[in-house]
């Protein structure tokens, strides 16, 4: 069996469901947005009790997984008109299950990715301090809610991006409903920006050299297979620092299949095993002088667009890798 946990809106899912219904391979979905108001869990210290119960109430036996892939994740189901106590309460119970389950889960089947190794390789400084030794060149960079070390910092380059260190969205709640979730883009910081940093105390990010952009890499490991796509982002002014504003704004950048060097494959793969990862979404800046320049690795990053535009076989390589059980 197959185990897909994600949440209920999420397309890309489905994507690998068909290719593994085409290819007749059993699996079961189990959205986190059920858990727990529609959704089960149970763990037993006898080690045998272990299931799963999903929002169309199939029990899905732990043991009976032989590969599962974490993807994405939605808020957990919580009782109407409770307090904002009890609701904070309530979630972490619901975390500290379902992160037991995925330990239980890692124990007995191949996982894209480990949860425990996700969260780990979200640390961006990490990332950044790792990346050289395994042959990646990163631009200068600074994480600090330090105002006079910021503006230290700016003083040594000629621009400088914000950018955000966790999940780059602001989540709205007025009473039991949500506004849609806003994007925190990558930007310049102006001389306005500059002289209002001491505002930065109050929540740490990251200060990064701007990098000249010939255009842009999004590269997709899956197991031992690299993609990568190039992304023409500096042919718009609205997307030259942070292309994912196409997603909100009526631009549309094109992207081609890019051939990636030997070496620089070797080094994304590299970076991707050292977090113990089997799956992961690398972004690098390719510059005017031809120079790969690493950015940043999400270990959940999304791929669906990558695939529309260019038609690489992500899903189909995911896919494999469950059914394989392994990197393949």
């Amino acid at each position: 069996m197959i185990l897909i946990t994600t949440n209920a809106w999420e397309p890309t899912a489905d994507r690998v469901i068909r290719r593994l219904t085409k290819m007749g391979q059993p699996w079961v979905r189990f959205n986190t947005n059920d858990y727990p108001r529609k959704a089960r869990v149970a763990l037993g210290s006898d080690q045998t009790t272990a299931f799963f119960v999903n929002g169309s109430g199939k029990r899905i036996d732990l043991s009976s997984v032989r590969s599962a892939w974490l993807w994405k994740y939605g808020e957990y189901d919580l009782p109407e008109g409770i307090s904002a106590p009890e609701s904070k309460f309530i979630h972490h119970q619901c975390q500290t299950v379902m992160h037991s389950a995925y330990r239980v889960l890692q124990e007995r089947a191949f996982m894209v990715n480990v949860n425990d190794r996700n969260h780990a390789a979200n640390d961006k400084p990490r990332q950044l301090a790792l990346a050289p030794r395994l042959g990646l060149r990163v631009p200068p960079t600074l994480v600090t809610n330090s105002p006079e070390d910021a503006k230290a910092f700016c003083a040594q380059h000629a621009r400088v991006a914000y950018k955000a260190i966790g999940l780059p969205v602001l989540i709205e709640k007025n009473g039991d409903s949500a506004t849609p979730p806003r994007m925190i883009y990558t930007n310049i910081l102006s001389e306005k920006d500059i002289s209002e940093l001491d505002q930065l105390q109050f929540c740490p990010a990251i200060l990064q050299a701007y990098v000249p952009k010939r255009f842009e890499v999004r590269i997709t490991i899956v197991g031992n297979e690299v993609f990568a796509a190039e992304l023409h982002s500096q042919n718009h002014e609205a997307t030259t620092i942070d292309y994912r504003k196409t997603w909100n704004e009526s631009v549309k950048i094109s992207y081609r299949v890019h051939a990636l060097p030997p070496k620089v494959a070797e080094s994304c793969l590299a970076i991707t095993r050292e977090f113990g990862l089997a799956y992961s979404a690398i972004d690098m800046i390719f510059t005017p002088e031809g120079e790969y320049v690493f950015l940043e690795m999400n270990p959940t990053g999304m791929y669906a667009w990558i695939e529309d535009a260019t038609e690489l076989p992500i899903s189909d390589a995911l896919a494999a890798m469950l059914v394989r059980g392994g990197m393949g």
